[in-house]
């Protein structure tokens, strides 16, 4: 994702080197051509189920009809059909 930078090697994605870019490079390699799994918690507390998983779609531009869709297949796939309206909150051991 080149959030952190190596201390020594390469990192090549598509070719190119990303830890020479410029973050708004980086950007475009990471909406486009990755994704994110984070092994902490990474939800916007106070937010819907829904609203988190569209987030980063409509920071990107899409239309609503294809944020609506791809959130609806998203929230299938993962067994979080029925569940688009609960709102996120921090767990027990965070508060």
């Amino acid at each position: 994702m080149g959030l952190l930078k190596p201390d020594s090697g390469q990192i090549l994605i598509e070719g190119q080197h990303i830890e020479t870019l410029e973050e708004s490079d980086l950007l475009n390699i990471r909406g486009g051509l990755m994704g994110m799994v984070f092994q902490e918690d990474s939800l916007f507390t106070g937010l819907s189920v829904y609203d988190n998983a569209a987030y980063r779609l409509e920071e990107h531009g899409w239309a609503e009809q294809e944020v609506e869709k791809a959130v609806r297949e998203t929230l299938s796939f993962v067994g979080l059909e029925g569940e688009e309206t609960k709102v996120t909150r921090r767990s027990s051991s965070e508060e």
